[in-house]
């Protein structure tokens, strides 16, 4: 039985330093398909935004947040910026980007894919991000799902939509870095990933402050506040910037959090209930002397210099802005990859829980 062939889709060669600019027939439907939606709700945009609410459901699991359909999000539509696609493109490329594990991230790719059609098979969505979720796992050599298409049988926005998400995998498990991830999908171009797109991912990982991409990479945050809503809405708030995030309330929460792991970055509320911040952050200095810690909302002058002396990287007061919290994060990851020694973790919850050789820990960390 022969293969079904969609509409056929070239894209140029270029240099590395050479400007992108792609347009094809599948990108256009996606514009007109998005126009009409273009309402005092903000179209596909406000669609996009209210998908990746929905899918922050989904990715959350107790004090959790994964990050990698935010940052598969980030990546394609950086991708479709470098290769000059209008803004409804892009969003119908991010929409898809969100909504392409609906199905499910685990298991059997092909199942996953027929439950995620199915699911969204009485929704309408722009006819880029359509083709993108439907042909996502096709390979440049013809060896994917579903329709073992090839080459530029392959609709674009699914060949753009395929580079995004192995990148985002990769980053998300937190073993490889971006030069790492830009090498191994290069010897993958041509078999499983379209050249020209491969190529592009490298200028947007030298261009990612312009892109809005931070250092994060869905590197792990671990934000800590005595409030469980603020600390929920900064997670979030990092979560929607690709960094995986998981919460506490209270410092001995957060010793449990990092049995599972060093955490990339922490953010601290100014008062926690059982214990000094200052203590904490002056503790965590003692065996990560590189973690970066922001503390928000110290209200008053004297306090923000208590935990500076103690440590901390940053205070905030309780006005500020997130942006700003945001860049501040991103400042201090730009210096170095920053993690907490995993040997100092362990040291640090594996301290004996009697008082005499443990009672500065017992203070500070809840033991």
């Amino acid at each position: 039985m022969p293969k079904p062939t969609p509409r056929a889709v070239s894209a140029p060669e270029v240099a590395d330093d050479e400007a992108v600019s792609v347009s094809t027939p599948s990108a256009s439907a996606s514009a007109q398909d998005a126009a009409p939606a273009q309402d005092a709700f903000g179209g596909a945009s406000a669609t996009a935004a209210l998908a990746e609410v929905l899918v922050r459901l989904l990715e959350r699991d107790g004090p959790v947040m994964r990050a990698e359909s935010s940052l598969r999000r980030l990546l394609v539509q950086a991708l479709g910026r470098e290769l000059g696609l209008s803004a409804p493109q892009q969003d119908a490329l991010g929409l898809a980007a969100l909504l392409g594990d609906l199905g499910g991230s685990r298991g059997e790719p092909g199942r996953n894919l027929a439950i995620t059609l199915q699911l969204l098979s009485g929704v309408a969505l722009p006819e880029a991000a359509r083709e993108a979720l439907a042909h996502q796992y096709e390979r440049w050599d013809g060896a994917g799902l579903p329709a073992g298409l090839r080459e530029e049988q392959i609709p674009f926005p699914a060949r753009v939509l395929a580079v995004a998400r192995a990148a985002a995998a990769l980053l998300g498990e937190g073993r490889s870095g971006a030069a790492a991830v830009v090498d191994e999908l290069q010897r993958q171009a041509g078999s499983a990933f379209d050249p020209l797109v491969v190529s592009v991912l490298r200028r947007v990982f030298a261009q990612r402050e312009r892109h809005g991409i931070g250092y994060g990479w869905g590197g792990r945050v671990a934000v800590v506040h005595p409030r469980e809503l603020r600390a929920l809405e900064l997670a979030a708030r990092l979560h929607g910037e690709g960094y995986a995030t998981e919460t506490a309330g209270t410092a001995a929460a957060l010793r449990e959090r990092l049995r599972a792991g060093a955490p990339q970055a922490l953010v601290l509320g100014a008062d926690i209930p059982d214990g000094d911040a200052a203590a904490l952050v002056r503790e965590l200095r003692g065996v990560a002397a590189s973690l970066p810690v922001l503390v928000v909302d110290a209200a008053d002058a004297r306090r923000r210099v208590e935990l500076l002396g103690a440590g901390a990287d940053v205070c905030f007061p309780p006005d500020a802005e997130f942006p700003e919290v945001r860049a501040t994060l991103d400042a201090l990851l730009r210096r170095g990859e920053a993690t907490f020694p995993r040997e100092a973790t362990l040291q640090l919850l594996e301290e004996p829980r009697d008082a005499s050789r443990s009672a500065r820990a017992a203070g500070v960390l809840g033991a």
